[in-house]
């Protein structure tokens, strides 16, 4: 999965107060201009928007777009048959809905805070290359010159997220995604914008791993293997809650978590992602709360940076201790002593996510 996350603020600027009056004239009022600008990016955001727009409105690309019980997203889609996008449409509202029971509603207070953009979502499911490329081309002619190059590149591939604008896009190339679910990718997709609306900026080790965890949680398979290259057995997929996890957890401290790059791929260090992401969303949703928004506060001090900003294993390590009451790494072992049984997640649960950190 390509993706940028980019910060959206406000940013203000006040103009240098003029020179003090020759002697003898009457002071004339203070000139102060103050001139609010919108960030870039929020600019970026609407330019995308407006882009998708246009594509979605040109009859020749022949897109349907469906909406379903939630209204936290949109889909669109120039497949011919509805049957897959409606399989997707269901996907992403039930990991949506696993969200939710894990770390609580995303309309509560306490997770509105970091919200910078609410703008729903907009999933976008591709089969005709002319298409992909066409929306591509539509995206740069409104984009900012830094994107360009990553967004010619995507032509070669199978689709991309840009966070600003809420959007992931997904083509479906047969002959690279054979083995593909693209009900499981889209939701996969949908974690991570989840993930960015509620807490914006997170290293790659901590959100593949929640999304792959809302992924075998919500469908009790894992389909969506990150930054691999060639074949993924089919066995793999249903076998992440289970011995070769717990084996890894057993085996692996969180100081090796802490330093994962998570691309490329490595598949062992991809399984302690996952079950230190299972751990925190079942047992301990308050900590990793806490523990987004203090990887968050670190992010927002580079804002020039964006996503390439990589958080430091030990300000990683620091914030968990800060954040978790007890000894971590014996914790995450300890929930992992056995396979942890699949837990309910059709039933809300109540979640205390306490007071937020300073």
């Amino acid at each position: 999965m390509s993706t940028i996350i980019i910060a959206t603020a406000l940013f203000c600027f006040q103009a240098a107060a003029p020179p003090p009056p020759p002697a003898g004239l009457d002071p004339q009022p203070e000139a102060v201009v103050v001139m609010n600008q919108e960030h870039p990016e929020i600019v970026e955001a609407r330019a995308v928007r407006q882009a998708l727009d246009n594509f979605i409105k040109n009859k020749d690309n022949k897109i349907k777009s469906y909406s379903g019980k939630m209204d936290r997203f949109r889909l669109h889609s120039d497949f011919k048959s509805s049957r897959e996008p409606k399989k997707a449409l269901k996907a992403c509202e039930e990991l949506l809905a696993t969200f939710d029971w894990a770390i609580g509603n995303y309309r509560q207070p306490d997770e509105t805070r970091w919200i910078r953009d609410d703008h729903p979502f907009d999933i976008v499911m591709i089969q005709k290359e002319e298409a992909f490329h066409g929306l591509i081309d539509e995206i740069i002619a409104v984009a900012p010159q830094r994107l360009h190059a990553f967004l010619e590149a995507n032509k070669r591939g199978t689709g991309f997220t840009l966070y600003p604008a809420k959007l992931t896009i997904n083509y479906n190339d047969v002959k690279i995604q054979a083995e593909a679910r693209l009900d499981h990718a889209m939701a996969h997709n949908v974690a991570h914008l989840e993930m960015h609306r509620r807490y914006s900026y997170q290293p790659l080790w901590l959100t593949e791993g929640i999304a792959c965890a809302l992924e075998e949680l919500t469908f009790g398979e894992i389909w969506v293997n990150w930054y691999r290259d060639g074949f993924v057995m089919t066995a793999s997929h249903a076998g992440w809650r289970g011995a070769p996890t717990q084996n890894v957890v057993k085996k692996m401290p969180l100081t090796e978590l802490w330093s994962y790059s998570a691309n490329p791929f490595q598949n062992e260090l991809a399984h302690l992602s996952y079950g230190f992401a299972i751990f925190a969303l079942e047992s301990q949703p308050k900590f990793l709360h806490e523990l987004a928004l203090g990887i968050q506060a670190e992010y927002d001090q580079y804002p020039e940076q964006g996503a390439q900003f990589k958080l430091p294993p030990a300000k990683a390590a620091a914030i968990a201790r800060q954040v978790f009451d007890g000894d971590l790494q014996l914790a995450v072992r300890e929930y992992w002593k056995k396979v942890p049984r699949e837990p309910n997640v059709k039933k809300l649960r109540k979640v205390d996510l306490g007071g937020t950190p300073e």
